[in-house]
């Protein structure tokens, strides 16, 4: 059995962040990448990654509507190395780009 349960006591750790710790230490213990997709179907209807990237996809909009923070900004806090990756990737998550989401979006 994995322990997890001393990862929800970092509370520094936003709920993405907190999610991919977990699936590291998921897999590291040995087990599956399949017996993850598995329990994240029976409980998301989804796969891990897809929760992922949901969840990734959440924070980043919530960065730009509450945070006022630049597209390269968000893309290095929620970890990605190359903004235009970001971009890329946050298009395909909600079908419109970052710039456009925040110009709609921003308080």
């Amino acid at each position: 059995m994995i322990d997890i349960k001393h990862l929800d006591d970092t509370p520094e750790l936003d709920q993405p962040r907190r999610i991919r710790k977990y699936v590291l230490v998921w897999c590291s213990s040995g087990s599956t990448e399949a017996k993850l997709n598995e329990l994240s179907k029976l409980h998301t209807g989804r796969t891990a990654r897809d929760v992922m990237h949901g969840l990734t996809a959440s924070e980043a909009k919530r960065l730009f509507r509450y945070e006022r923070l630049s597209v390269k900004e968000v893309a290095y806090e929620l970890g990605f190395n190359d903004p235009f990756y970001f971009s890329n990737f946050f298009k395909k998550q909600t079908r419109q780009s970052p710039k456009a989401y925040k110009e709609k979006h921003s308080i």
